[in-house]
């Protein structure tokens, strides 16, 4: 059975200096120049422009469709671009540059992931046991979990896959996202998403739980305590966090210290 033939479409303008950007229907922007390759017409690739050089110097023998992925995306059907237009470095930032009345970030923390895991210090024992203990990557469909993960269909048939990949979360579902927008494959879509419901509310109770019980050792809350009294009155210098932590311990725990409320996304800037 020979594949399916799919065609670039005629709103997919190529601009040799300028490239276009692709809006996936998952809200990706792939930026290149579309191209296919006779042998291979069941497939399109996004190429980034600082690969066309090296797409042009191929040799016959190297024109593989692994090698095209690593020029670039790879679509295998067209309906999953939502728009197309023309690359402007304004058109991709949605708003505008923040005025910071002429004061400089002199001083950025950056909370690595796992942070909140390790939030309480001393010989904490109780929070180290604590079923709602914030996990690390590799503890994050943790038996302890149980409860929520049985309310999402999708993280038990995620939960194998899981386990066989070593229990790397980022790599697992890096892997199937990236398959799930070239390959166009929905159910992978529908089961990231209910996995996503699943992070939102498991991560919720621990943010709570930690906030709420676990206040009296928290790390936290005692490097905002002494950051506070450190930026009180120095008008002039400004600070910059940066946290890649999927819960909001962090955020609570800033709030009470700075009496600064996080109502929404645009608070966060």
């Amino acid at each position: 059975m020979m594949p399916k033939r799919i065609q670039i479409p005629d709103n997919w303008y190529c601009y040799p200096n300028d490239p276009n950007c692709f809006v996936t229907y998952y809200g990706d922007i792939f930026v290149g120049t579309p191209y296919q390759d006779f042998n291979f017409l069941d497939r399109i690739f996004i190429i980034q422009n600082d690969k066309l050089k090296e797409l042009t110097e191929l040799k016959p023998e190297d024109k593989t469709i692994e090698k095209y992925r690593t020029l670039g995306h790879e679509l295998t059907d067209t309906d999953i671009i939502q728009d197309v237009f023309k690359y402007n470095i304004l058109k991709s930032f949605k708003t505008n540059p923040i005025y910071t009345g002429g004061t400089t970030s002199k001083r950025m923390f950056i909370f690595g992931a796992a942070a909140s895991a390790y939030c309480v210090f001393g010989d904490n024992n109780k929070f180290k046991e604590s079923k709602l203990k914030p996990p690390t990557g590799f503890e994050i469909f943790d038996e302890k979990y149980e409860d929520f993960c049985k309310k999402y269909p999708a993280v038990i048939q995620t939960i194998p896959y899981f386990e066989s990949k070593g229990r790397d979360i980022e790599s697992c579902m890096e892997a199937e996202w990236t398959e799930s927008i070239e390959k166009n494959n929905q159910i992978l879509t529908s089961r990231h998403i209910n996995v996503q419901y699943y992070l939102f509310e498991l991560m919720r109770a621990i943010s709570n739980e930690v906030a709420t019980q676990f206040y009296r050792n928290n790390l936290y809350s005692l490097f905002f305590n002494k950051l506070q009294k450190y930026f009180s009155g120095k008008e002039d210098e400004r600070l910059s966090i940066v946290s890649f932590n999927y819960d909001t311990i962090l955020e609570q725990f800033y709030q009470n210290q700075f009496n600064i409320r996080l109502n929404s996304i645009h608070d966060y800037i």
